[in-house]
């Protein structure tokens, strides 16, 4: 399971910008990087956001929430890639997730259903998943390492528009036999505050690869929401010994992830023949 130790992550990639003006020359060119390749590229970041929190109201019966993964695709824009200092924005289509979680309840909560077993679910993600739509934009330091590679570090800002929407998820139990049933478990999470979009603060590092075809740029990414993402309740009930439990359940929409944007080479165009018209 992964840990977010969310200030060792920002600390560390801050003293990585402050301290690489000190790592590498200062006096390396970085036209052919501009010249040799488009200035717009192709991208798809696969991302691990940070596992739901439960704020629990009453009752004792748990479960375990883990981290989510996602999926970002999309086109990314370089901005004056021939300086060192450059901008970098771009168009990402996204899935946000809701729930990545799994419980087990003891089979004597479910005698009267006629249970023989204890009941546990699996863990479920793909079905609860909210389209959005992002812009990132960031500052990025480019550094050359050879005559192949670009190391970069990156910070900004990622504005992410997502409708208002929310997701349910129940679980019940039904003895055929006796024609009895009822939900043991109920949750429902919605976008924090109804609110139509969400502003994240976003930090990167990473090395661009230079190839005869293409340039890839492969960087490790992190994600910081400035509000919760999802915020909802969950509810334990109607299990034959353990009381009920009730709690608070919120996704803080916080990620660490990969991303590998590919580049293509400019196409050069050859010198044309100058035509001869003949009488």
């Amino acid at each position: 399971m992964v840990k977010f130790n969310k200030k060792k992550i920002m600390t560390g990639i801050f003293l990585v910008i402050i301290f690489t003006q000190n790592i590498f020359s200062q006096d390396k060119e970085l036209q052919y990087f501009a010249d040799q390749y488009r200035w717009w590229g192709f991208t798809i970041k696969p991302l691990l956001y940070q596992k739901a929190q439960l704020n629990y109201q009453y009752g004792s019966h748990t479960f375990k929430t883990k981290n989510m993964p996602a999926l970002n695709i999309g086109f990314e824009f370089n901005i004056n890639p021939h300086k060192e200092w450059s901008f970098k924005t771009g168009l990402l289509f996204g899935y946000e997730p809701t729930y990545y979680f799994d419980f087990t309840i003891k089979k004597e909560d479910l005698l009267s259903y006629g249970f023989t077993e204890d009941l546990k679910t699996e863990p479920c993600t793909l079905e609860y998943l909210m389209p959005s739509l992002s812009v990132p934009i960031s500052i990025e330091l480019k550094r050359m390492l050879t005559t192949k590679t670009f190391f970069n570090v990156n910070i900004g800002l990622k504005f992410m528009i997502f409708p208002p929407a929310g997701e349910a998820i129940t679980y019940s139990v039904i003895d055929e036999t006796n024609n009895i049933g009822a939900e043991v478990f109920g949750s429902y999470a919605d976008t924090s505050n109804n609110q139509f979009y969400q502003t994240n603060l976003q930090m990167g590092a990473g090395v661009y690869f230079l190839f005869d075809k293409m340039m890839i740029q492969t960087n490790i990414v992190y994600n910081k929401s400035f509000k919760d993402l999802f915020q909802g309740e969950f509810q334990f009930d109607n299990l034959d010994v353990s009381e009920p439990t009730r709690g608070y359940y919120k996704v803080s929409g916080d990620y660490i992830g990969l991303s590998a944007t590919i580049y293509l080479k400019k196409r050069v165009k050859k010198n044309r023949k100058p035509l001869i018209f003949k009488r």
